[in-house]
């Protein structure tokens, strides 16, 4: 058995977060049968050397196609314009926004990563969603089949991950037969994710054969042209890149599309929480300011302050992530004092860090102000706030998804009010105790502003 320790003062967590010596990823077998056997892998789930350059090299990419540069906002404004289409066809009907934002910000990564996009109304687009949502939804366990008060607490929670953990790291075997309210999660969620990944391959594979036959040296196109120019000029057996570990171009590429989907998943559901506390709280659609008569290409990402301010708060409140990926300590050390075993799985309570009441006084009420100085014109970075992890595992996707998250919200209020459907809706804002919290399912109702 493999030790557990989870950390929930905040202070702790993000000091230990940057530490070097809690940068592994355990030996999980389920990983290694994702990757034929061998689990280090793109960038999510790997450690050491390999993880190291090709984070390096993923940092660079992402830089080179997108972030920070124009383009990818004139990217984003252009999914962002396709979705405000699509939803004027919902205008007056009940409409569901889970999964309505994964499309286009598929789309956004997507372009990024291979020069391409999908019609939002792509029967293949479509499917894939639709097998994403599955897999992730079996991810997240019923934890009513484990406690009867389904409002438990995150403590609970990380007590079941810590258990958990430890089953599933040694016999991954279990996940098989995880149980869950109506049958065995692990045989359902196999069969939806080796679906999802066959599909996935069989995209993957006609892109990466249509990029090497296409290929011209000195004029990469995208992220996939990239990887391919990185194997060329690779002349080290040591390297990740080299002979038969980067031809095999396909597995590092289904480990970056797994964090990818990822992305686009946590994006889409910080967008649902941002439309429910914004149906919740009147006051934060009002403070969110914006020109409502200027066009689209003028929104500035860093405009207004009280903007950010807002989505900050959303980020602090819902805990999206609850608790983090898990980390292994790569050699023995020590958190708060207490000896930490080389190879013990370290779990972080982003949520305890969001919500601890010494730091942050009144940590269940929605402040957006608490993020601003006294005069409201200048943005106040909170420590604690964690959202996209922090340290070298901190997520590379993080300015995409803050601009993608700005952009698709500041956007959407300026072309509809939203209304909480009566009928079938439930503005609960607890959440889905799991490793992802998504908001309860809710429906609301979209009318064109005039």
């Amino acid at each position: 058995m493999e030790n557990v320790t989870v950390v929930t003062d905040y202070r702790l967590i993000i000091d230990n977060l940057k530490k070097d010596e809690f940068q592994g990823r355990p030996d999980f077998g389920l990983w290694e049968d994702r990757n034929s056997g061998k689990r280090n892998r793109g960038v999510l789930l790997c450690d050491g050397p390999v993880w190291q350059e090709q984070r390096r090299f993923v940092l660079r990419g992402l830089r080179d196609f997108g972030f920070g540069k124009e383009s990818m906002e004139g990217m984003l404004i252009h999914e962002l314009q396709e979705l405000q289409n699509t939803l004027k066809n919902d205008i007056g009907h009940p409409v569901s926004l889970a999964g309505v934002f994964n499309a286009s910000v598929l789309n956004s990564l997507w372009h990024i990563v291979t020069g391409n996009r999908f019609e939002l109304t792509d029967p293949t687009l479509k499917n894939l969603i639709k097998l994403l949502i599955e897999v992730i939804g079996y991810c997240q366990f019923e934890m009513s089949v484990l406690f009867k008060d389904t409002s438990c607490t995150y403590v609970k929670l990380l007590l079941f991950c810590s258990n958990v953990s430890n089953l599933l790291i040694t016999t991954p075997a279990l996940f098989f037969y995880w149980p869950v309210k109506n049958g065995l999660m692990g045989r359902k969620m196999f069969k939806s994710s080796l679906k999802f990944r066959e599909d996935v391959r069989l995209l993957l594979q006609k892109v990466i054969d249509e990029h090497w036959d296409t290929y011209k040296e000195g004029e990469a196109r995208d992220f996939v042209d990239a990887y391919i120019e990185q194997i060329k000029a690779t002349n080290s057996d040591s390297s990740s890149f080299y002979s038969e570990e980067g031809s095999n171009t396909f597995l590092i590429l289904w480990s970056y599309c797994k964090t990818v989907a990822s992305l686009a998943e946590t994006t889409s559901t910080t967008l649902q929480w941002a439309a429910l506390y914004s149906l919740t709280f009147p006051e934060c659609r009002r403070r969110f300011k914006m020109k409502l008569t200027m066009s689209l290409d003028d929104l500035d990402l860093q405009a207004e302050e009280i903007n950010p301010a807002v989505l900050n708060e959303v980020h602090r409140m819902c805990s999206l992530i609850p608790v983090s990926v898990y980390h292994k300590a790569v050699q023995d050390s020590e958190i708060g004092g207490y000896f930490i075993p080389k190879n013990s799985v370290v779990f972080f309570s982003i949520y305890d860090a969001h919500h601890d009441a010494g730091y942050w006084g009144d940590p269940n009420s929605f402040r957006p102000e608490r993020f601003l100085d006294k005069s409201e014109t200048k943005l106040i970075r909170h420590e604690p706030l964690i959202p996209f992890s922090s340290g070298k595992r901190q997520c590379l996707g993080e300015t995409l998804a803050r601009d993608t998250l700005f952009l698709f919200f500041a956007g959407l209020l300026q072309t509809f009010t939203f209304e909480i459907d009566p009928v079938s809706s439930n503005n609960d804002l607890k959440g889905t105790p799991s490793f992802i919290s998504a908001p309860k399912p809710f429906k609301v109702i979209l009318k064109e502003r005039k």
